[in-house]
């Protein structure tokens, strides 16, 4: 890390642990773990994207993405219900993939990664697991062998972090809000493909190249196309 991302994340992590025993408002936890998704791609020079994964009863939904990619990378796992991000959740501290063109697990999940986004390596945190509710963060790169040790203990630290901002009385609210814009997306998704006669892919990339150019969520602009369309005529 350079000192400005020290100065950074110390400030962040000084803020989330204010926090960790203390209700606070749905919008200030938002901001804290996009925050440190963001500023976990800007301390590792090799990171792309990053996103929190939450899984409550099997269902899987990405919160504080910092790209659609990353959130893709989500929607491939829940398809195929297999995956490095849900590895991490459920069974270890730490999942790798070095190169998704030689990996070897998780092949239909891995051959959408490679068909449908730029990622070719990633590293998965877990963040905690209590029954069927459970958390990973997850950092991808678009290249192979990314993700050296010092990317590795970078990470792991950021993740504590957003372990702490996700204490117990706040996953649940996030888990229904992520869930809900999910439902939304694939509405917005659903209505492009209707609209200009193409696949569930292209809409999605679509949605992702405006939502870059625009400086706008993916939520918020799926919220768009979908208040659009109900407008009358």
């Amino acid at each position: 890390m350079t000192s400005h991302d020290n100065d950074l994340y110390s400030a962040i992590a000084a803020q989330v642990s204010q926090y960790a025993d203390v209700d606070v408002a749905d919008d200030v936890i938002e901001t804290m773990l996009t925050a440190l998704t963001t500023g976990l791609v800007d301390a590792v020079p090799a990171a792309r994207f990053a996103t929190i994964t939450l899984i409550e009863d099997g269902t899987v939904v990405s919160i504080a993405s910092t790209d659609p990619i990353a959130a893709r990378i989500d929607e491939l796992q829940a398809k195929h219900d297999i995956g490095p991000c849900l590895m991490s959740a459920w069974k270890q501290e730490r999942v790798m993939i070095d190169d998704y063109t030689a990996e070897t697990r998780w092949q239909l999940f891995t051959d959408d990664v490679i068909a449908q986004t730029p990622v070719r390596s990633s590293v998965s945190f877990q963040l905690y697991r209590e029954g069927a509710s459970m958390g990973a963060l997850n950092i991808h790169a678009d290249h192979p062998h990314a993700f050296d040790d010092t990317a590795i203990t970078t990470g792991a630290t950021f993740a504590t972090q957003a372990a702490s901002a996700l204490h117990a009385d706040t996953r649940q609210t996030q888990f229904n809000q992520a869930l809900a814009s999910r439902d939304v997306i694939g509405q917005a998704k659903g209505m492009l493909m209707q609209e200009y006669n193409i696949d569930a892919n292209a809409a999605f990339e679509m949605l992702r190249k405006i939502s870059q150019d625009s400086n706008t969520k993916l939520a918020n602009l799926a919220e768009r196309v979908v208040a659009s369309a109900k407008r009358p005529t």
